[in-house]
Formats: C-alpha cells, sequence, structure tokens
C-alpha cells in the first residue's frame, strides 16, 4: 500500500528577555511557544503581525509566571519551523479493483459457452 506524507510542520517563537523585578533584580531567561503557525502560513507580509502576537503571548506569559515582574526586554526572538510530518495510507475506492476481475470473469465464461455451443 502506498503512503501519502503530510507535512504538520509549525513554527516555534523562541525569545531571550531581560526580566526585571519590583526588587531591583533582574535575569535573562529564555523562552519557547509553540504557536499556530503551521509551514506554508508564515510569509514576508505577515511576519510582521505574526511575531507581534507571539510577542504580547509572550508578555501575557511572564507576567503570569511571576506577579513580581514589572518590566521585561526582548533581547533577542526568532520563530523557527519544527518539522513534523505525518504518513497515512492512501485509500481507494473499494469497488474499482473488483469490478475488473469481474469482468473479465464474466466475458471468459462467455467465450466458454460460444465454443462450446458451437461443437
Amino acid at each position: 500500500m502506498k503512503r501519502k506524507r503530510q507535512n504538520e510542520s509549525y513554527y516555534q517563537y523562541r525569545a531571550t528577555c531581560n526580566i526585571r523585578r519590583e526588587d531591583g533584580f533582574e535575569d535573562i531567561r529564555s523562552y519557547e511557544i509553540d504557536t499556530d503557525i503551521l509551514h506554508g502560513s508564515l510569509h514576508f507580509w505577515n511576519k510582521s503581525r505574526c511575531l507581534k502576537d507571539c510577542q504580547e503571548m509572550l508578555g501575557t506569559l511572564i507576567f503570569r509566571e511571576d506577579d513580581r515582574v514589572v518590566k521585561y526586554g526582548i533581547l533577542r526572538e526568532n520563530l523557527v519551523l519544527v518539522p513534523r510530518f505525518t504518513y497515512e495510507q492512501e485509500k481507494k475506492p473499494p469497488g474499482k479493483r473488483i469490478v475488473l476481475p469481474k469482468l473479465l470473469l464474466a466475458i471468459e465464461a462467455l467465450i466458454i459457452l460460444i465454443i462450446q455451443s458451437r461443437m
């Protein structure tokens, strides 16, 4: 059976941030956020909008993670393609394979009957 390869690759947002808390403590952290951006969905005309959406997700994640955070700054950010492929078996209609052998069998039986009737 043939297997069909499906591309389900997606983009992951990776960022390194400088985080400042109320007490003056500064920390540098790295984050990786899975996005719902698929392989064929990211183009040069919508990349800035996708990055802006990811920055908003990162901000909510940082402030939800620690309530003492006053301010954060993104030092480095990138959208990284994560490859993921699945393989599915190609489904063929069940009737197409059975019709041809049955038709050939019927023609063969008809030919045999015609040959026997002439003898």
